[in-house]
């Protein structure tokens, strides 16, 4: 029996067990949006309204979002509410909470409204994501983001996830640059898998 070596016991009760696929741990989460605007001209509303869009073409739609936006007239302010109203229609089962701020916000003062917004059936595992007015985000954009947070979820340890690449626009500058920015979630996605 002394020599009953490893190698002998693998041969003579056959192979080695098969090696076990290691399972990753995954919890629920979903995605809270946070927009914060300062609308202070009609290319802000429009960059607004743009960035609304992209949230709304979402493959993996986001569970809620919260919008806390200043505009510096009248006339932008009939904008952005038109811009949400339009946006709110046909984003069922997303929720939507506004607050509309009486004075240019820094994002804190931005992000202390929406706070108070938050619809209470937010669920414990979301995750918030917090944009600017004129961001675009491409349609799979939550579904990439969606699994590193689900394998995040159960390590309590974890607190925030961070994206090590961002695509931004950087071709063009001044008039030039807005005209040839991408204007739509669609148009952000094709340049994505183009790799441009």
């Amino acid at each position: 029996a002394e020599h009953w070596t490893k190698t002998h016991k693998q041969t003579c009760a056959g192979s080695p067990p098969e090696p076990k696929e290691k399972v990753i741990p995954e919890g629920e989460a979903c995605i809270v949006g946070f927009l914060a605007a300062n609308v202070e001209n009609e290319s802000a509303a429009a960059a607004f309204s743009r960035s609304l869009s992209s949230l709304g073409a979402q493959e993996e739609p986001l569970h809620t979002l919260c919008v806390s936006w200043y505009a510096a007239s009248p006339d932008l302010s009939t904008r952005v509410r038109s811009a949400l109203r339009d946006f709110e229609a046909p984003q069922n089962p997303l929720k939507v909470a506004c607050r509309e701020a009486d004075h240019w916000a820094r994002p804190f003062e931005h992000v202390q409204a929406m706070l108070s917004v938050l619809p209470s059936d937010v669920p414990a595992t979301s995750w918030v994501k917090v944009l600017d007015a004129g961001e675009l985000w491409s349609p799979r954009h939550a579904a990439v983001l969606l699994p590193a947070l689900r394998r995040a979820a159960p390590d309590l340890r974890v607190v925030a996830v961070g994206c090590v690449a961002h695509a931004a626009w950087t071709q063009g500058s001044g008039d030039e640059e807005a005209a040839a920015a991408p204007q739509s979630a669609e148009e952000v996605g094709s340049l994505l898998s183009s790799g441009q």
